[in-house]
């Protein structure tokens, strides 16, 4: 198992004992880094002595860094889980669209999925309820209006610089 598959594995495996309540990411990430320094100091990992390596901060990157690109992936890949779910219950058992739905479902039931709060909480995907979901739409439609928002602003800001390339002379 290469270092990401076992941290994205550890990770999925916190989530899913959450449970009900799901999981702040943040603190799993610091659970997990705590789990692989301890590792580190059990001699797993091999760093020469005269190395001018924090492992500790080292391994904090990484875990953060495949925790926090996992969760990327995975807040990509929830519209696909959402017809997933209702491919599995408008098409019935046997029929290629229904079994197809219901592999995907399994193979990630245990995985851990954003929810789309601001605390940036974490659940297995087999404890998702219909608040979840909302929360997960309500989520992807702030983050909406945040990218309108920027963009009203970055074309005002690109307006004004039009206008001084017009005018002229703006570089000295």
């Amino acid at each position: 198992m290469s270092n990401r598959e076992e941290i994205v594995y550890s990770y999925d495996v916190m989530v899913e004992k959450s449970a009900e309540t799901g999981l702040s990411y943040q603190d799993a990430i610091i659970v997990l880094t705590d789990k692989f320094v301890a590792k580190h100091k059990r001699g797993s990992v091999e760093i020469p002595e005269r190395s001018t390596l924090d492992v500790p901060e080292l391994i904090y990157d990484s875990v953060r860094f495949h925790v926090q690109q996992t969760r990327q992936q995975r807040r990509q890949y929830l519209k696909d889980v959402f017809d997933d779910i209702g491919d599995k219950h408008e098409y019935p058992a046997g029929h290629k669209a229904h079994e197809a739905a219901k592999r995907r479902l399994i193979r990630n039931f245990s995985r851990a999925f954003p929810l789309g709060v601001d605390e940036g909480k974490d659940k297995a995907l087999g404890m998702w309820h219909i608040p979840d979901v909302m929360n997960a739409i309500d989520s992807r439609r702030e983050n909406l209006q945040k990218q309108k928002a920027a963009l009203e602003l970055f074309e005002a800001s690109a307006a004004r610089a039009v206008r001084a390339l017009k005018e002229g002379e703006w570089w000295s």
